[in-house]
């Protein structure tokens, strides 16, 4: 569901929108309708869309869930996550386009982050090429969380279990 202005809609044709059960389904429908039955869009926020983006043709979309594409900063001002502070116009416009072997993009990286402002850390990686695709992210989230320069840092690498106390 999407907010989208003076657009009605019957039930049969919204079922199938992006998000239609995370965002209420049925119950919401029925809350929101029309007496005519019709739900108009404009009634709707997309909670997904609210800070920037679009819904796309991700190849791992399912019913159920679409993933979105940021094609510009995401408005991220009231967010509180790690991510939301080295996520900048510079750092975005240089991952943006980027994608791993396995389809993740940076879209994907960032969604959670962008549609919960309040997560901890604000980003996932879909796989182990992500950590090496979107470092420039990574990167300093890693640094903040760990205390681990992964440019400059040793990884401690304990030669039995009595070392594991050299782990932090």
């Amino acid at each position: 569901m999407g907010a989208t202005a003076s657009i009605s809609v019957t039930m049969d044709e919204i079922n199938n929108l992006p998000q239609y059960h995370l965002l209420g389904g049925d119950q919401k429908f029925d809350e929101l309708k029309e007496d005519d039955g019709k739900l108009l869009l404009s009634k709707v926020i997309d909670p997904y869309l609210k800070y920037g983006g679009k819904y796309s043709n991700d190849i791992k979309n399912t019913k159920d869930f679409k993933y979105i594409t940021y094609d510009s900063l995401p408005k991220l001002n009231d967010h509180t996550s790690i991510a939301s502070k080295y996520l900048n116009i510079n750092i975005f416009n240089e991952l943006k386009d980027k994608v791993t072997s396995n389809q993740y993009t940076f879209s994907n990286v960032i969604l959670s982050g962008v549609v919960s402002p309040n997560l901890s850390i604000g980003v996932t990686a879909g796989d182990y090429e992500s950590y090496t695709i979107f470092k420039s992210l990574y990167d300093p989230i890693i640094k903040e969380i760990h205390g681990y320069d992964v440019n400059t840092s040793v990884h401690p690498n304990p030669s039995s279990t009595n070392d594991l106390t050299k782990i932090n």
